[in-house]
């Protein structure tokens, strides 16, 4: 291979609400090129050279290839993938293709690096940790689709060339569904907590999950204590995390609601969305708000030494969710 081929590292999913943060955090930390790779149209040529998106389907392995060929990838961080939640199993069959296409240029062109994102719902069982890395507990058939994905990785590449990333629920500028979600029923005070529940959340502002993917990257992977970690911030309660964004935006407040009330108005959301009918609150969220769902967060704040100020966060969400004239006149403001 050519000496000449500009060296870079591959982002795919680079146009999603993570991919498209870490491809700027990698722009502004290191010299490489940073291709965005996504099915997602090309944006207009960025102001800064060393970026280059393309729309690329990367199951299909020929035009990966001749990417792979073009550039001398040193790195790739494979965030791509059907995310989408209620999809039945063999919708999410694409993740397993783009897994094993990527995986087969890896081994191909040699490459360096790779850091798979997965998810943290390939173990979901409340109030409990999973027992080791391929220790597992799916709940949907998205986190079966992830767990794919990891055991063909862990099969099929050489180990100390591969790092497994979990992230728990990521938020941040950018996440319009945080936005229109979250944010609103916040602000127009219809967000329902369970009353007297001291349950802790595990939530990743994306700048410290970006700031957490890029130094372990970073990292000789045969140096670490795991070849997979989890990316999230230190655990929180709800209704803290809500304080912060009720004080951003200066207005706002919440129904404490007992659990089980609230797992029954879940249940009641779920038949109303079935109906196209809007309703605050769906049976996954009641699930969510009212059970513990721990995640082994410590080695990775350990190691990337990352932490979230929250206020100064929250006070940035808010401001890019304002920022939107519609939003604001949504909420009333």
């Amino acid at each position: 291979m050519s000496n000449s081929r500009i060296k870079a590292i591959l982002i795919t999913g680079g146009r999603g609400f993570i991919g498209r943060r870490l491809a700027q955090h990698l722009v502004e930390s290191q010299d490489a090129t940073v291709i965005s790779a996504d099915v997602l149209p090309a944006r207009q040529a960025e102001a800064d050279s060393r970026r280059l998106d393309i729309e690329l389907d990367i199951r299909d392995r020929d035009k990966l290839r001749a990417i792979f060929a073009q550039y001398d990838i040193s790195v790739v961080f494979d965030l791509a993938s059907v995310t989408e939640v209620g999809l039945s199993g063999g919708e999410y069959s694409p993740n397993l293709e783009m897994t094993r296409s990527v995986v087969d240029c890896l081994l191909r062109f040699n490459v360096e690096k790779y850091i798979f994102y997965s998810t943290q719902l390939v173990y979901r069982k409340e109030g409990a940790l999973p027992n080791g890395d391929q220790d597992y507990y799916p709940i949907d058939h998205y986190g079966e689709s992830k767990i794919q994905s990891e055991r063909y990785i862990r099969n099929n590449l050489p180990d100390n060339r591969w790092l497994i990333l979990r992230p728990t629920y990521v938020w941040g500028e950018g996440h319009r569904r945080f936005r229109d979600g979250f944010l609103y029923r916040l602000a127009r005070g219809q967000l329902m907590l369970p009353a007297g529940a001291h349950v802790l959340r595990y939530y990743g502002y994306v700048a410290t999950v970006c700031r957490q993917t890029a130094t372990l990257a970073a990292l000789p992977f045969g140096e670490l204590p795991s070849s997979t970690f989890y990316l999230s911030d230190e655990p929180i309660a709800m209704r803290e995390f809500c304080d912060y964004f009720i004080a951003a935006l200066g207005t706002g407040r919440i129904w404490p609601v007992p659990a089980p009330i609230l797992r029954a108005l879940g249940t009641i959301g779920d038949i109303a969305d079935a109906a196209g009918v809007s309703f605050p609150i769906r049976g996954l969220q009641a699930n969510e708000m009212t059970r513990s769902y721990p995640a082994p967060v410590e080695a990775t704040l350990a190691i990337t030494g990352t932490s979230t100020n929250y206020r100064t966060a929250a006070a940035s969400v808010v401001a890019w969710a304002l920022s939107d004239p519609e939003f604001r006149s949504r909420i009333g403001l």
